[in-house]
């Protein structure tokens, strides 16, 4: 059974030293002193060995975990973690910024999409490398990460820099302080520095403001949108489908632009899409069963017109290649068009809402909308004992913005 922090603070020590195992070789010694220290068990040619990662607290369950990861990677390419942690303490280069921070991306992109690690490495290659790479990280000081993330000439208000040019700005700068508050985490965890300059380096950064700007609520605003994404000729048959679709269905961007045909039943009014185009970790998603989604009448009429003449195996194929799907920009750039303050994911913010108001169960709602249920053992409750609430729920919905759109 995986440690728990709650667990591991309650501990008390006794007149032994006794060993608590968080599973895959990683453990914890508790000496009769208080002292809570972590170890990796591994073979290497043959020979069982261990690797002490660190101290609890200073290293938390999670830091040991991922220390344990970047101990097997080593393994993985032949070469000896004990062995490797010695001798780094005599290579002066593995010190500089970019080293690390290379070894960290390597470990962080195990099983993470790939467009979360091209924002990450476009914020190093752009926003900190440039700057501090080639610095010793036992050199960098706080002051000199403030200063790099903290331009303040991107988050003063001024007539030369849009609202959201800042809003920009900022989103970069906590990318920022997230990439580098992790590097330095990395090097404390390879035993290079004792401790991080970048910690809850994000508290130095404008406050972000949070609204409701980009979701239309109001029932006369919903109908408004509607009605005018009905309208023809403002887009191409993909994107106009792929906005008339969505309201009905309320899935997340990707999920639905690239859905493929094959994911589809009409006749029996279904759509399973695959877990791992779903929102989650890579590793957590690939042995989740796919994600059930009714088919209201009315989206099913859509998808018999959009499917006729269709030579793509995409449902919303890109105008000038048919084995591409359309861009997550192109339905965002129609709907400016109608200068209205709505993003794509605002249409799940709207049957949210309208649902939760209409008293539909909280759960199911959540099923519908894959959102992970917090409450574990609701959780392994076979989602499949909701289907026909959720039928009932999804062509009740589009039911009810039909009646919306047709109010004038």
């Amino acid at each position: 059974m995986k440690l728990k922090d709650a667990a591991i603070k309650a501990f008390e020590p006794s007149d032994k030293v006794i060993k608590l195992s968080d599973g895959a070789s990683l453990f914890m010694l508790v000496h009769p002193s208080g002292t809570k220290t972590w170890i990796y068990a591994y073979r290497f040619e043959g020979k069982q060995k261990k690797l002490t990662l660190g101290q609890y607290p200073n290293m938390s369950l999670k830091d040991a975990r991922i220390a344990r990861q970047e101990a097997r990677i080593l393994l993985d390419r032949g070469l000896d973690p004990g062995a490797e942690k010695q001798t780094k303490k005599h290579r002066p280069e593995q010190f500089t910024f970019s080293a690390i921070a290379e070894d960290w991306l390597a470990v962080y992109k195990v099983n993470r999409a790939d467009k979360t690690i091209a924002i990450y490495r476009h914020v190093l290659d752009v926003h900190i490398l440039p700057e501090i790479g080639d610095m010793n990280i036992k050199d960098i000081k706080r002051i000199q990460l403030v200063g790099l993330v903290k331009d303040n000439k991107l988050f003063e208000p001024s007539k030369d820099r849009a609202r959201h040019e800042r809003k920009i700005a900022i989103s970069t700068a906590l990318k920022m302080c997230y990439c580098l508050g992790m590097i330095f985490k990395h090097a404390i965890n390879l035993g290079h520095i004792e401790y991080s300059v970048a910690a809850e380096l994000s508290t130095v950064l404008p406050e972000p403001k949070y609204s409701n700007q980009n979701t239309v609520i109001k029932p006369e605003e919903v109908t408004a949108l509607l009605q005018a994404i009905r309208m023809p000729g403002y887009a191409n048959k993909s994107v106009w489908y792929f906005l008339n679709i969505m309201p009905y269905v309320f899935l997340r961007n990707t999920e639905l632009r690239c859905a493929t045909w094959d994911e589809f039943n009409l006749e029996a009014a279904e759509w399973y899409v695959p877990a791992l185009r779903m929102k989650g970790k890579k590793q957590e998603q690939q042995n989740k069963p796919p994600h059930f989604v009714p088919l209201a009448r009315q989206v099913v009429t859509l998808l018999r017109e959009l499917k006729e003449g269709s030579n793509s195996d995409f449902l919303f194929p890109a105008a000038y290649h048919k084995n591409k799907c359309i861009t997550d920009a192109a339905p965002l750039v129609a709907l400016k068009r109608f200068e209205f303050s709505q993003t794509i994911h605002g249409f799940r913010t709207i049957a949210s809402t309208y649902l939760h108001e209409q008293n539909f169960p909280t759960h199911i709602i959540e099923a519908q909308m894959a959102h992970k249920d917090r409450n574990e053992v609701r959780a392994t409750y076979n989602k499949a004992e909701y289907k026909a609430e959720r039928i009932a729920m999804m062509q009740a919905w589009a039911d009810y913005l039909d009646m919306l759109r047709q109010n004038s």
